[in-house]
């Protein structure tokens, strides 16, 4: 029934709406009786051949001609409550059901369905009276009585809570004590503060199943909740020692002594459960993400965490969650290299989505293995065509590669699709590869023009902000706009040395030398490593500073670095003056 009600639900919802719009009639004819049964009767048969709209439609249509026809009211109800919109119908559609519950109290299923439908929209005492009506009729039936009584311990009434206990033992005389019923027994003690009653149904279901793991798990549990963590120690202990393969066991083991804080026990524990065939491999990934966690910090653990790694892998090499929390682990450890071997591995095993590929490749940008970088570009392609921001990526890595005509082709099929880039500042940023690409192939014109769109779709693209200013200061043209630009870029991200040491280039263009030492002091104070770019840059505006002796020092430095073209910095260093191309 659920599972028709589910398609009801996907095929009918439009027609909810008009529900309200029911004709009562003041006084039903014997011939809309006679119709409103038929049709009631051909909306059964409708909802059996699945024509589920047609089902919606013949109840409606009974409900007009005979208002008072319960059964097709029931069933109609039931609909608008699953599949209405508006809250009005909603309410219509229960008390429909209503109705025919309060017609036909004998008829179990309706009722049944009433009291969920009630106990799903959170309306508790009204639920819990129509339990309570079933379970006076209906004692014996196992699952009324269970959720009468899962009904009352729900309940924010110490009354209810009392009153679910003796269901409970009426449940468990009738099909014997499990550890579900002792569990909601145990709460319910617990609502009443009655920790003696509670700690005697956990000692009788031990009693009654001394050798069920799972209880003893459950035990321990509920003596954590009791806060005796002793007693819950004895119970996760006792589990270990009765079934010494089980991993859930020592799983529970290591929670316990990480929530004491015995950071040597918890790590013992974790590496046992981790090496136990039979603990999930779920539950083996999330206790070893939670391990990470709380031991991130300790440098000392880095290769024991690469140790588990290593062992959870040869036991299970073909699980994706343990790869790519190992590939998560090791971008947060800097290792990029190592991080896009894992995500690779996952990809080998099944082709996941153009976003894991982009995160692959960015991986492989990050270990400058541009070269396998395309190779993997090319690979995603085969099976993402279609994916404008995978075709980015790709342009971005044959760029690097200094294939600037096979990049630009790339980004042409990236931006060819980009009304499936739904994000301005996505969308911005391929622009500015457009206007980067033209610039490698000394186009200007096409260079400021895509960096013109990438700004008119995203204004805080500081990236496409830096470069245009500098690009234009190394024209020396345009430069009080290329001082603007640069401005608004470091005035957004003010520890940027990459804009910091533009700032400064678009300074000197303008002759302004003293406020450009300011800025390429602070660049490459900033930067980790200087570039010979911004080195060359130190040694210019030293020079313009009156400190030729400084100047020499800077490119000296900038030409140890350089691999290009060094003839203009020896020229410079042996003639200790400044010279431009």
């Amino acid at each position: 029934m659920v599972k028709k009600l589910y398609k009801i639900l996907c095929a009918v919802a439009a027609l909810a709406s008009v529900s309200a719009l029911i004709t009562v009639s003041a006084d039903v004819t014997d011939e809309q009786k006679r119709k409103a049964d038929y049709l009631y009767m051909e909306a059964q048969t409708q909802q059996q051949l699945d024509n589920y709209e047609l089902n919606y439609r013949l109840l409606q249509r009974a409900m007009e001609l005979n208002p008072e026809e319960t059964n097709a009211g029931n069933q109609f109800g039931l609909l608008n409550v699953l599949i209405a919109e508006d809250s009005a119908t909603r309410m219509q559609g229960l008390i429909m059901m209503e109705d025919h519950y309060k017609a036909h109290p004998d008829d179990y299923y309706s009722a049944l369905k009433l009291a969920s439908v009630l106990s799903q929209l959170g309306m508790r005492d009204e639920a819990i009276s129509v339990w309570d009506q079933l379970y006076s009729r209906y004692p014996l039936k196992d699952d009324v009585a269970l959720n009468y009584a899962e009904n009352l311990l729900n309940s924010h009434s110490l009354d209810d809570n009392k009153k679910a206990i003796p269901i409970l033992d009426r449940l468990e005389t009738a099909i014997g004590k499990s550890m579900a019923l002792t569990v909601k027994k145990v709460n319910a003690y617990l609502s009443l503060s009655d920790t003696i009653n509670a700690i005697k149904e956990i000692n009788d279901y031990m009693d009654s199943a001394p050798k069920d793991i799972m209880g003893m798990l459950a035990a321990g549990d509920m003596r954590m909740l009791m806060e005796q963590p002793d007693s819950a120690l004895y119970y996760y202990n006792k589990a270990c020692e009765t079934d010494s393969t089980n991993g859930m066991a020592y799983y529970k083991l290591a929670e316990f002594y990480r929530e004491s804080g015995d950071s040597l026990a918890y790590d013992r524990e974790i590496f046992h459960a981790i090496r136990m065939n039979s603990l999930e491999v779920d539950t083996k990934v999330e206790l070893l993400r939670t391990y990470i966690v709380n031991l991130f910090s300790d440098s000392t653990q880095v290769p024991r965490i690469h140790s588990l790694f290593g062992e959870l892998i040869e036991q299970h090499p073909h699980e994706t969650a343990i790869h790519n929390l190992y590939a998560s682990y090791l971008v947060s450890q800097n290792d990029y290299c190592k991080a896009a071997e894992q995500v690779s591995y996952v990809l080998d095993m099944d082709h996941g989505t153009a976003n894991d590929w982009i995160g692959l490749i960015g991986l492989r940008m990050q270990c400058e293995d541009y070269e396998q970088a395309l190779r993997d570009a090319d690979r995603a392609e085969s099976y993402f065509s279609d994916a404008p921001g995978l075709m980015w990526y790709k342009s971005i890595v044959e760029l690097q590669l200094d294939k600037p005509q096979e990049a630009l082709k790339s980004l042409k099929v990236a931006l060819s699709q980009s009304d499936k880039v739904k994000d301005d500042e996505t969308l911005s940023r391929m622009y500015t590869s457009a206007g980067d690409i033209f610039h490698k192939l000394n186009v200007p014109d096409s260079t400021y023009y895509y960096y013109d769109m990438a700004l008119a779709i995203y204004p805080r693209n500081y990236n496409t902000l830096n470069n245009y200013a500098y690009f234009l200061a190394c024209e020396g043209k345009d430069l009080d706009k290329a001082l603007e630009m640069s401005g608004k870029a470091i005035a957004a991200t003010p520890t940027n040395p990459t804009n910091l040491d533009t700032y400064a280039w678009v300074q000197f263009k303008m002759h302004n030398y003293a406020t450009a030492k300011e800025y390429i002091d602070k660049a490459i104070e900033l930067e980790e490593e200087p570039s010979a770019e911004i080195y060359h840059h130190a040694g210019d505006i030293y020079f313009f500073n009156g400190e030729p002796d400084e100047a020499v020092k800077f490119w000296e430095k900038a030409l140890e670095l350089e691999d290009g073209d060094k003839e203009l910095l020896l020229k410079k260093i042996k003639n200790r003056a400044y010279f431009y191309e």
